[in-house]
């Protein structure tokens, strides 16, 4: 059987359980009313992989039916999953452990058909939260089918906490003109959320940047009194000051109302125990306008007074606030300022990441979740290798030192250019190793994942997948960075090393290793279910975008720095930008809502424009140039 995550304890025995069309799925008359969902889910599984469809009820179990169950005297998050020739009986301590049961009995169905080889199971989680953290700010706005899926895959997977990061993205009363040109998540539909998260035993929890991170907010005309620094309201929109830039003015006197506000409006929304802070990243404080406090007081005692105050406001409304701790990891000692009952949320994302950030936190005696990635933030794909060697250290780190849960972050830095769908095997490796920290080896969790995810019999799906890692000339990140500097201003040297830092036949090889693995992947989506081909598109296109931009590094270079030799026909590279982009704006509006792929779409066409008009020298735009502007025209 392969399962994830791994049971805690598995037992292979006699005999095999055959499902027919007797087979009656029997909820026990100890269980509570949402135990009917779970059997809804069995009874689809089973009908879908079993092709037999078995009548629900709720009463006894007689011979050959499938028991839900639940037994008190199994300890808490604990299941108990035995399957017989006579029978199935999943037992759970509570509705949560039962649920979990379930989705072990519906990853075995969907890789035994309707004869079950027999076996027992008792399983539990190392760590009782495990949660997923989905950026739904820098660049996508999921729309609400699509989060509702990932719920379901979250809970297929015995994940138990959703978290969506919020900048600008939720429509709080009088923020019209922050959500200007955007596609804001309602209040509606986070309330729909909650309840579907809820009945598969999901805490959503709430999370908004108070502190960092409020790019949108402090640039409009209403809020800039509220921003640290002068002058950004009249600047062109950038990715790269929208993740570097827009710190709050924690010495405006309005400041913390406003803050305080919009956590207790978003706050009344949701259920959960918890409310996330953020207050990560603040690389303005007190660098503009509350620049005066550091007279009389250290930047970090400023940072910590305000993060106490608004840690103080949340344990007023009987919540427990969380918050990132990168800055406070800085000067741990200061931890002990803040009241009681916080959790630091420790992140760190290197596939060899050190444990010292998580031992200095353990030592102060806060409690903390560690907090890994799944490896997309600036990939057209993502980096499934350098994901699991992060997941597991954090994994094990959690477990070393105590934490009380793991949440997986999928970050969209720079407008989240990949398809959620490509963030699931990171999300599934956290699943797995936050349950069960004694972790698969790499090739192994990736056949897993192929079978259980993709419903790849050959098991080698994942595989190919990771084949695409590190063959990105013109990494996103570089991309829009050039373009920026062009725009807002930035060095020549800066600008350069760019494009110089590799040279041009590097892009020429990774695209020769990107075109084999993709013909490798369109022979491996044929044996793939139906459901599972949708995806053939979706990964073409983020093969395709990078074997794209490592096409144009060595003409921008060419145009812009006259080195590298003379390529193909740069108006042909132009129109081959503008038609992927045609098809990669299609794929993004079937799951997300429109966000900003217009300016993602925008940078494409800046780029085009200069391919097709290279034969000007290029120069960088005057200061307060209109975004967008012809990328040619100074030359």
């Amino acid at each position: 059987m392969k399962l994830l995550p791994q049971p805690q304890k598995l037992q292979e025995t006699e005999g095999k359980f055959y499902t027919d069309y007797h087979t009656v799925i029997v909820i026990q008359k100890n269980c509570g009313d949402n135990v009917f969902l779970y059997a809804r889910m069995l009874q689809e599984t089973i009908l879908q992989w079993g092709g037999v469809e078995a009548d629900v009820r709720k009463g006894e179990a007689g011979q050959g039916n499938i028991l839900l169950t639940q037994d008190p005297g199994l300890s808490v998050g604990r299941y108990r999953l035995d399957i017989a020739p006579e029978g199935i009986r999943v037992a759970g301590s509570t509705e949560e452990a039962l649920c979990n049961g379930v989705q072990t009995l519906r990853q075995i169905y969907s890789q035994s058909g309707a004869v079950l080889d027999a076996a027992r199971i008792e399983d539990y989680p190392d760590l009782p939260s495990r949660g997923f953290y989905h950026d739904v700010s820098r660049g996508r706005v999921p729309r609400l089918e699509r989060l509702k899926e990932l719920a379901d895959a979250l809970c297929y997977y015995k994940l138990n906490q959703l978290q969506l990061y919020v900048e600008h993205t939720y429509l709080f009363r009088g923020f019209s003109e922050v959500c200007r040109g955007t596609t804001p998540l309602t209040a509606q539909e986070i309330l729909e959320l909650k309840h579907y998260c809820k009945e598969r035993h999901i805490d959503l929890v709430p999370s908004l940047s108070t502190f960092g991170h409020l790019y949108r907010m402090l640039r409009t005309y209403t809020y800039e009194q509220l921003c640290e620094l002068e002058g950004c309201t009249y600047r062109p929109f950038s990715f790269v000051e929208l993740m570097d830039h827009h710190t709050v003015n924690v010495s405006h006197p309005e400041t913390l109302g406003v803050i305080k506000g919009m956590v207790k409006e978003y706050m009344a929304l949701f259920d959960s125990p918890y409310f996330n802070i953020c207050a990560d990243e603040t690389f303005d404080l007190c660098k503009g306008k509350s620049r005066f406090l550091t007279q009389e007081q250290d930047v970090e005692d400023i940072y910590t007074r305000y993060l106490g105050e608004l840690c103080r406001f949340v344990l007023e409304q009987g919540k427990t606030p969380m918050f990132w701790g990168d800055i406070l990891c800085g000067f741990p000692e200061k931890i002990k300022e803040l009241p009681d009952g916080v959790v630091c949320l420790n992140w760190g994302y290197a596939s060899a990441q050190s444990e010292d950030g998580t031992r200095k936190i353990f030592q102060t005696g806060v409690k903390q979740y560690t907090c890994p990635g799944a490896g997309g933030w600036n990939q057209w794909v993502n980096t499934l290798r350098s994901a699991y060697e992060n997941i597991t250290r954090m994994c094990g780190y959690a477990r070393k030192y105590q934490a009380i849960g793991v949440l997986n972050t999928d970050w969209g830095d720079f407008g989240h250019i990949n398809q959620p769908e490509f963030s699931r095997p990171g999300m599934i490796y956290g699943a797995a190793f936050s349950w069960n920290t004694e972790p698969l080896d790499f090739e192994e969790t990736n056949r897993r994942i192929s079978l259980l995810e993709f419903h790849d019999p050959s098991m080698e799906f994942v595989s190919i997948l990771t084949r695409l890692e590190g063959n990105a000339a013109f990494d996103w990140e570089c991309v829009v960075r050039f373009r920026e500097m062009e725009l807002l201003g930035g060095s020549e040297e800066e600008r350069k090393a760019l494009f110089l830092k590799e040279p041009p036949a590097s892009a020429r090889e990774k695209n020769s290793r990107l075109r084999a693995a993709r013909a490798q992947l369109q022979e491996k989506i044929r044996a793939l279910d139906s459901v599972s081909r949708s995806l053939h598109q979706k990964y073409l296109l983020g093969i395709d975008a990078m074997i794209l931009w490592n096409r144009v590094k060595p003409a921008v270079a060419r145009i812009v720095y006259q080195t590298g030799e003379e390529g193909a026909d740069d108006r042909l590279l132009a129109c081959d930008l503008e038609q992927w982009l045609l098809k990669y704006q299609r794929e993004w509006r079937k799951v997300s809502k429109e966000g900003d792929l217009g300016q993602l779409s925008e940078l494409v066409f800046w780029y085009a424009d200069l391919l097709r008009k290279g034969e000007a020298r290029h120069r960088c735009p005057p200061e307060g140039a209109r975004q967008g502007a012809d990328p040619c025209a100074h030359a």
